[in-house]
């Protein structure tokens, strides 16, 4: 049987830039609350991040023994054990400690205004810590760096880290940094974001403007009136402690949107409070839309806040969408050379010769396609793969797999009379084993994309039935640091 959506059997790639890192632009840096006597000698010196955590957010720190380095390694794990699987921080805070040089004490770092006013102790001033003169050069005041405790280095450290990452998905201050680096060196408790999920719970995407802005599982509440959301990434960043908001409608919601949208095309389906112990304030709408398709009428769900509406890429409780993509939540960094797609190395082996560099630098990989069907009653054929990943510009970088490239990421396929992607009915679960290459990335400035993994394809039973169309979606983070 013939996909009606089959191409020709070459990778397709196109590149545009990808998002421009903030970083000295903006006034990425640390400051510092430092005391001085009246011969301006330091007498103490504080990161903004810890003064803020008993000052403002009224926080105990934690007393932490050791050097900087073990100090901030203990963080790291605290961060880990939060954020799961969810974002990995840990290539930035090497970095930070790759690109830091200290500036003597005869020079003073300019300024940054991107800390909030503070009210700060007699004698004592914000003076700035820490600048980044460009994305490969951090300067750091040796003079006040000399007068931080090992905690304080440490905080310092973690601060430039996850402000790093929060530049990267558009931040234009440090003060969420800030914020969670507070937290982060105190006793408070973060919660595993993915704690609690039930098997069985399903996953879902949303995006603005090509960007991947949520991502979560959903399920019924224990008691099954309510649905939960449980999010991975909140308006277009990671979240770090568990995050839920409760809908007030029971699965499977289309059966529920006839009397909640009373006829209209457009409506406001349900509204969730959020529920956090960090970050826990606001709620989140999901509306549903209709929109002309040629002769059909499409239907669509947003997710909406105050930003505006987030394409969800999947419809949430529908009890027929049987077909679920996943794909490694793990970072994927990007490699600075080229390299051969799955296709040219099965070529080359077929024909004895040696594998044709096709995808160009830079480039990533993801590892495997998982397809899950919980009711495997029809044929899944499996027309197009494309990647996107786009930055927090909106530009974007893609690369689709079709015909005999698509064949060749998996063995089954590849073997095939035609060469056809097809999952047969019965397969409850079925993974790819040779990996996606995409190039054409930028190397020329560090940077964190996120972006969506799409199967095109649709299914077919048995004796002709007729084609369902299959539209499969995953979230993927790409990062060159």
């Amino acid at each position: 049987m013939k996909s009606a959506w089959i191409t020709a059997g070459l990778l397709v790639l196109s590149f545009q830039s990808h998002a421009k890192p903030q970083g000295g632009v903006d006034g990425g840096g640390g400051k510092s609350v430092v005391c001085r006597n009246s011969k301006g000698q330091i007498t103490s010196a504080q990161t903004l991040d810890l003064f803020e955590a008993k000052n403002v957010y009224n926080l105990k720190l934690t007393s932490f023994a050791g050097t900087s380095e073990e100090i901030s390694a203990k963080v790291q794990g605290k961060l880990k054990d939060s954020i799961g699987s969810g974002y990995d921080y840990n290539p930035f805070y090497v970095r930070v400690n790759r690109i830091m040089k200290f500036v003597p004490a005869s020079a003073v770092i300019k300024p940054i205004d991107d800390a909030a006013e503070v009210v700060l102790p007699k004698n004592c001033q914000l003076e700035q810590l820490a600048h980044y003169v460009d994305d490969e050069t951090l300067l750091v005041s040796q003079e006040i760096w000399n007068h931080l405790s090992n905690t304080e280095k440490a905080a310092l450290i973690s601060h430039e880290a996850v402000y790093r990452v929060d530049r990267a998905f558009g931040a234009k201050d440090s003060r969420r940094a800030r914020r969670i680096v507070a937290h982060l060196f105190s006793d408070f408790a973060f919660e595993e974001v993915n704690g609690g999920i039930p098997k069985g719970a399903k996953s879902c995407t949303a995006s603005l403007n090509g960007r991947m802005t949520y991502q979560f599982n959903y399920y019924p509440s224990t008691d099954g009136k309510n649905t939960v959301m449980q999010f991975e990434w909140f308006d277009g960043k990671p979240v770090f402690t568990k995050k839920t908001a409760t809908f007030p409608i029971a699965l499977p919601w289309l059966s529920s949107l006839p009397s909640r949208c009373n006829g209209n095309p457009e409506c406001k389906v349900t509204e969730g409070v959020v529920a956090s112990k960090f970050e826990g304030v606001g709620s989140v709408q999901v509306s549903r839309g209709v929109f002309k398709d040629g002769p059909y009428n499409r239907e669509m769900f947003y997710l909406e806040d105050a930003v505006g509406k987030h394409t969800l890429n999947c419809y949430p409780g529908s009890d027929d969408n049987v077909v679920q993509l996943e794909v490694t939540k793990s970072t994927r960094y990007v490699i600075p050379a080229q390299t051969s797609s799955c296709y040219a190395r099965k070529t080359a082996a077929a024909n004895g010769t040696v594998p044709e560099l096709d995808v160009e630098g830079a480039y990533t990989q993801i590892p495997k396609l998982l397809f899950k069907q919980t009711n495997p009653n029809r044929d899944l054929f499996v027309s197009a793969v494309k990647v996107s990943v786009s930055g927090v510009d909106g530009r974007e970088t893609t690369c689709t797999y079709a015909g005999e490239q698509l064949a060749s990421l998996s063995d089954q396929w590849w073997s095939s009379t035609n060469k056809e992607a097809v999952i047969p009915m019965g397969a409850t679960a079925f993974g790819t084993d040779c990996p996606v290459t995409c190039g054409g990335f930028d190397m020329d400035k560090p940077y964190t994309a996120t972006g969506t993994v799409k199967v095109y394809g649709y299914t077919q039973g048995e004796n002709g039935d007729p084609q369902e169309g299959v539209v499969l979606s995953a979230p993927v983070t790409v990062s060159n640091f």
